[in-house]
């Protein structure tokens, strides 16, 4: 499934829901970056178009919203 990402994760000196953030403002960025700097993605603005989209809907957002604003945490005992 292309369209998710399973992350497991843990933080001893930090609060989970600030890596969580973290996680998502960079790498979202990062992603954006290099599907705006790839000269042969052929769907470039298709994708940004609907990340664009989304992000007017959030008044948080700059330009993009790549990242679902939810999440559906699952603790892990093992």
């Amino acid at each position: 499934m292309s369209n998710h990402l399973h992350l497991i994760a843990s933080a001893k000196n930090n609060d989970l829901s600030d890596v969580l953030r973290d996680f998502k403002k960079f790498t979202s960025k990062q992603i954006v970056s290099t599907i705006e700097a790839n000269q042969k993605e052929s769907r470039k603005g298709w994708m940004l178009e609907i990340f664009r989209k989304e992000g007017v809907k959030n008044s948080r957002n700059k330009n993009y919203q790549f990242w679902r604003q939810d999440n559906q945490p699952q603790e892990l005992y093992s």
